[in-house]
């Protein structure tokens, strides 16, 4: 199967220049961007690479 690496970088790109940080609390479920992998990790579906995610815990000072 042909992943799609150039349409997850241009896609990549305009999340990029949004500059949007979202607020999210531990154990929230939220769709995100997951983009386009190498191997087998998962990759994200539909022309926007989304997927849902269970937020488990704050990465850094700067997500809040």
């Amino acid at each position: 199967m042909e992943k799609s690496f150039d349409e997850w970088n241009t896609c990549k790109k305009a999340l990029q220049k949004k500059g949007l940080y979202p607020t999210f609390k531990e154990r929230e479920v939220w769709w995100c961007y997951l983009g386009a992998n190498i191997g087998h990790e998962i990759d994200g579906s539909d022309s926007e690479f989304v997927r849902p995610a269970l937020v488990l815990r704050r990465f850094n000072q700067y997500v809040a």
